[in-house]
């Protein structure tokens, strides 16, 4: 329990985002050297919301998308998909706002 912030750390340092004129792509390590590749389309990149710290790091969610997690018959819950702790947020949302505008 007490290293579970160690390697939330690690896997958010080795994820990869990227944007294309297609899709956005967030490329997310698993603990046996695998990549899990999760496609974004352009729909659900136009409602999200951002947050950002004052040395200009944030994060972008996208409000569409949620993934489901459930851990045995303890229940559900959702977590929420988005660019995580990317430095100059304000950028890459305006970045996805020239790519993506709102009308698509």
């Amino acid at each position: 329990m007490l290293s579970k912030p160690y390697w939330a750390i690690r896997k958010a340092q080795r994820t990869v985002y990227a944007l294309t004129d297609k899709r956005a792509l967030l490329l997310i390590p698993t603990w046996r050297n695998a990549i899990t590749v999760r496609s974004i389309s352009p729909e659900d990149l136009t409602s999200r919301t951002r947050t950002h710290r004052s040395d200009g790091s944030g994060t972008i969610v996208f409000d569409r998308l949620t993934t489901t997690r459930r851990y045995g018959d303890d229940g559900t819950y959702y977590v929420k998909v988005g660019f995580e702790n990317i430095p100059d947020v304000r950028d890459v949302d305006a970045l996805i706002e020239r790519t993506y505008p709102a009308s698509v």
